[in-house]
């Protein structure tokens, strides 16, 4: 993407004389910026796709084994009903990561997958942080933390890629 030196760019450039034709810094950062638009619905997928992965990994994990995920975390699940209990309120993480997967098929989708990941992930690494300032800090509730954070850093540039993408709100 070039064009012929103007005045603006003359001037832009603090340069006296610029040929005909001549490819300016202008149009260089012009290109870059181009080519980043033309990539950022992949950088957006990738943010998404790593949360699906997290969300299946999470869901099925729970889903398939709950009272190995229990132990690990020091409860224990008294009876069948609350095996079950965690195995369904677990099974969301599972419906989550579908609605992400679907997300990340459709350029018009991006900006909600984001927007869901946002949401999820901001509650319960609120619920975490919750859970840390009454109960305490625990080696576990810390080693999760982290990967929650980043998670929710990472949807919310999404979603300002996603905001300020040309075309996208049109």
């Amino acid at each position: 993407m070039t064009h012929t030196a103007t005045t603006a760019d003359r001037h832009l450039l603090g340069k006296g004389t610029v040929r005909a034709g001549e490819i300016t810094r202008v149009d260089a950062a012009t290109e870059r910026v181009s080519k980043f638009w033309h990539y950022a619905p992949w950088l957006v997928r990738l943010i998404l796709a790593v949360s699906t992965v997290l969300f299946i990994r999470i869901g099925e994990k729970y889903v398939t084994d709950p009272l190995q995920v229990a132990a690990g975390s020091g409860m224990q699940l008294g009876s069948p009903a609350a095996v079950t209990d965690i195995r369904v309120v677990d099974a969301m993480f599972l419906a989550v990561a579908a609605l992400t997967l679907f997300a990340i098929f459709s350029t018009r989708r991006l900006l909600a997958g984001l927007v869901l990941v946002a949401s999820v992930v901001g509650f319960v690494t609120a619920a975490r942080v919750l859970g840390l300032l009454v109960d305490g800090a625990t080696p576990e509730t810390v080693l999760k933390l982290g990967p929650e954070v980043v998670l929710v850093i990472a949807s919310a540039i999404g979603i300002l890629i996603e905001l300020r993408r040309p075309g996208q709100l049109s």
